[in-house]
């Protein structure tokens, strides 16, 4: 069964999933050793850093605002490598910055998209070495 974007059910999820997003991007606090406060974006992340000025590695390793430029994937020949963040976050929807965006990128997809094909690099973000693939 399909149901409407304006539906109460559907609202609800996209609500849901906005509020876990902005939780995600605010970042969470916990008390330091010495009982001041520290939040997620104030750990930093040490990546390595390729010639052209980009840091790689896993997102696993860091918060969402702390995540490298260059993502780890696996591609589709079975090449380990990495893909431009932000072409990564245009092809799932993780850059929408308001609820008006969310619900147009939902749309979107539901209107049907064609896979999202995005070059898979070596560190140094120049060499192609696969192709990773996001289905809708």
């Amino acid at each position: 069964m399909t149901t409407s974007l304006g539906s109460p059910h559907r609202r609800d999820r996209l609500a849901l999933a906005l509020i876990a997003a902005a939780l995600v991007v605010g970042g969470c606090s916990a008390p330091d050793d010495d009982g001041s406060e520290v939040t997620s974006s104030e750990t930093a992340v040490d990546f390595p850093v390729n010639d052209r000025g980009q840091t790689y590695g896993s997102e696993d390793d860091a918060s969402y605002d702390q995540r490298p430029d260059l993502l780890a994937v696996v591609a589709t020949n079975g090449a380990e490598g990495f893909v431009v963040r932000d072409d990564l976050d245009e092809a799932t929807g993780a850059n929408v910055a308001n609820p008006d965006e969310a619900v147009e990128w939902e749309r979107t997809k539901e209107a049907g998209l064609p896979d999202a094909v995005l070059p898979v690099y070596a560190s140094d973000g120049v060499t192609t070495i696969g192709e990773f693939v996001i289905t809708y």
